[in-house]
């Protein structure tokens, strides 16, 4: 197990959350975005030139699956929709992470 493994893994990501109260958390690994900022930073996706979201940190984005990632973005979505936001725009988040997907990962359509 490398290093990032073990920053990155649910027992770890449980302590950091433990001393992260208020922090948001990475939709794959569960750490806590101020301890994300130490360790490779967010994921961010952008929606167009102004707006963009992220859910995942840069690690599981390179290191989950396909299906875990987008299981991050819809769970994301979800939330924001029922906070009363967004619902407009859930096709473009999806297809945002979509083409990000296949850019970053050089899935030719």
């Amino acid at each position: 197990m490398t290093r990032e493994d073990f920053y990155h893994s649910r027992p770890m990501t449980f302590l950091q959350r433990l001393v992260s109260i208020g922090y948001g958390t990475c939709g794959c690994c569960g750490m806590p975005w101020n301890f994300v900022r130490k360790h490779g930073g967010e994921h961010s996706i952008m929606i167009n030139k102004y707006e963009g979201f992220f859910s995942v940190c840069e690690y599981c984005w390179t290191h989950k699956s396909y299906k875990q990632n987008k299981s991050a973005v819809t769970e994301l979505i979800k939330r924001w929709r029922e906070q009363g936001g967004i619902e407009y725009k859930q096709n473009a988040y999806i297809n945002a992470f979509e083409e990000d997907w296949n850019k970053t990962h050089n899935i030719k359509k």
